[in-house]
């Protein structure tokens, strides 16, 4: 399933939501701030509320326009570290965004159902190794230090991410 329609089911799933009325969906904020619950967060491990502390400050500061997005498997919360709907471009590192969106089309694999969230795992590897893809002398200085032995990369590829349905 490409990410576009990926992206529709989400939106028609927030559609879902918004037709039971903006009361029912509930606001979920860091600690300290008002106007939500802060439960969710104290259900984190150490590590993971940190992330969320600095990809949450990331977020306000380049996009402070940007409302809160929702959780794909939970649509009636909103989480201060997700991305509204039809943003998952601000998930990747700018540069290589456009690319790495392009990519994915090219190669029918599918962009993760949980891409809008800043802690996302897919959207970090594509982060980080993309630009290597783009410059594999860089890569192999990278990647030498992991692999024994490499004298030259070739090409680096994404995986396939499985049948239609698998990422959600």
């Amino acid at each position: 399933m490409s990410s576009f329609v990926k992206a529709a089911a989400l939106q028609m799933q927030l559609g879902k939501v918004e037709a039971m009325g903006t009361a029912k969906i509930k606001r979920h904020v860091l600690p300290g701030e008002e106007g939500g619950e802060t439960a969710w967060f104290y259900r984190q491990n150490a590590f993971e509320r940190q992330e969320i502390f600095r990809q949450v400050a990331y977020k306000r500061r380049h996009w402070p326009e940007r409302a809160d997005g929702v959780w794909s498997k939970r649509p009636e919360y909103t989480y201060p570290h997700i991305l509204p709907p039809g943003k998952e471009r601000l998930a990747f590192y700018d540069p290589t965004a456009d690319a790495i969106l392009s990519y994915l089309r090219k190669e029918d694999i599918a962009l993760h159902s949980e891409a809008l969230n800043l802690k996302s795992s897919q959207v970090a590897c594509l982060n980080s190794l993309f630009p290597l893809r783009r410059d594999l002398w860089l890569a192999k200085f990278a990647l030498r230090g992991f692999l024994s032995g490499l004298r030259e990369v070739t090409g680096i590829e994404f995986e396939y991410t499985g049948p239609r349905g698998a990422t959600e």
